[in-house]
């Protein structure tokens, strides 16, 4: 969907779309400029943009969608928005799906003559999971949006009865994270030159996961085992494109999540 985003602008989209997906995306533009009023999103909106932006706050899905019938989206914006400062990094945090750091199989169907959801960006996104080897089943159905609920339903229950099946063997349970904090006071700079070091306190002798995520995306990992006073200290290792992202950033909150617990964080420059 932030590729799809990015993409409008002036004429662009240039004809309606059906009124439910320019619901969808006026709902996503009125949910970036509340939480990120820095992008200016109001300067790139025409009073016709501006117009359905604002009713998108406070307007239901049903009522909305009928006064969106034959509106153009591409009559929303004075400019392209990818051209807003801060535009691609900020969109792409705010709604971008993880593509890599599942542990669980699942499933997604999508049918393909969805106008609800664009058949065409999930396929891609799912390829993208399949090429960095998630345990992802993905399966298309020639069917519309609810269509493919209801065709869904021959091969998801038989799915989770697989998973179920394949659980009952014994495992021991996952031991927990009961203490998780910054090892020192967090300087952006430093965590993305030498990792983000965090404390965290659990069982004796267990290996911990930890990672950092921004919105949906994971932006650093690590992985440390605790001794035998049940402590460790794990470095969170930055991705390159989130250090790409981070850089030119004052401050960035990012989210710590170990098994059992999770805490915010605010790395300042």
């Amino acid at each position: 969907i932030e590729a799809y985003v990015s993409l409008l602008g002036p004429g662009v989209p240039p004809a309606a779309l059906p009124a439910g997906l320019t619901a969808y995306m006026s709902y996503i533009l009125a949910g970036l400029r509340t939480v990120h009023p820095e992008l200016g999103l109001d300067g790139a909106l025409t009073a016709t943009g501006r117009r359905f932006v604002d009713l998108a706050e406070t307007a239901c899905y049903a009522e909305f969608k009928e006064q969106l019938e034959g509106v153009v989206l591409g009559d929303f914006f004075t400019r392209p928005l990818a051209t807003l400062p801060g535009w691609s990094a900020t969109v792409n945090d705010y709604l971008a799906m993880p593509e890599s750091g599942f542990d669980k199989p699942f499933f997604m169907g999508h049918g393909a003559m969805d106008t609800d959801v664009p058949y065409p960006l999930t396929a891609a996104y799912a390829a993208r999971l399949q090429a960095n080897g998630q345990p992802v089943t993905f399966t298309t159905y020639p069917a519309d949006h609810s269509g493919t609920l209801i065709r869904s339903q021959q091969d998801t229950p038989p799915f989770v009865t697989r998973l179920v099946a394949g659980a009952d063997r014994a495992v021991r349970p996952q031991a927990l994270v009961r203490a998780l904090r910054p090892a020192a006071r967090p300087s952006l700079r430093a965590a993305l030159r030498q990792g983000l070091r965090v404390r965290l306190a659990g069982a004796a002798g267990e290996t911990f996961d930890v990672v950092a995520r921004r919105g949906a995306r994971t932006v650093a990992t690590g992985r440390a085992t605790t001794s035998a006073d049940g402590a460790a200290v794990v470095r969170l290792r930055f991705t390159a494109a989130a250090r790409r992202a981070l850089r030119p950033l004052r401050s960035a909150r990012v989210r710590l999540a170990a098994p059992g617990l999770t805490r915010s964080v605010t790395l300042r420059r």
